[in-house]
């Protein structure tokens, strides 16, 4: 079943209010923890590296449509086969955002459950960054 015009333009325009949402967000949240004062921890750095992928991924979300070659007739299509493959690239940050998620709850489940420090999960640290 086809869409219909205003179908597709909701289905363009909608995403970008949302990821507009999240780019403010995860912006504001890695501003904060850049100007942090005194002793970063692997939680902060856990969070900034999440928050870096986010907003990655929500830009290329924000442009929806717009990467498209325009050729495919899509509404608001208006790029090419380069900037359609560039969007892709960037939305798989998606991924990297959910890979920090997973890092965030073995680093909660190593503070809370196993009662171990920050000097302890330090060692490990560079795991949790593997995405």
């Amino acid at each position: 079943m086809a869409m219909n015009l205003a179908q597709q333009k909701a289905v363009a325009w909608a995403p970008k209010v949302t990821a507009f949402a999240s780019v403010l967000g995860s912006a504001t949240t890695i501003f904060l923890l850049g100007f942090r004062e005194g002793k970063r921890t692997t939680y902060h750095r856990l969070v900034l590296g999440m928050s870096l992928c986010d907003v990655s991924a929500s830009i290329a979300f924000f442009f929806t449509t717009w990467p498209i070659p325009k050729e495919t007739g899509i509404y608001g299509a208006v790029g090419n086969q380069q900037s359609c493959s560039a969007q892709a690239f960037f939305s798989q940050m998606t991924l990297s955002t959910v890979w920090y998620n997973a890092s965030l709850a073995v680093y909660y489940v190593m503070v809370i459950v196993k009662r171990k420090k920050d000097a302890d999960i330090v060692r490990i640290e560079p795991l949790l960054h593997l995405n």
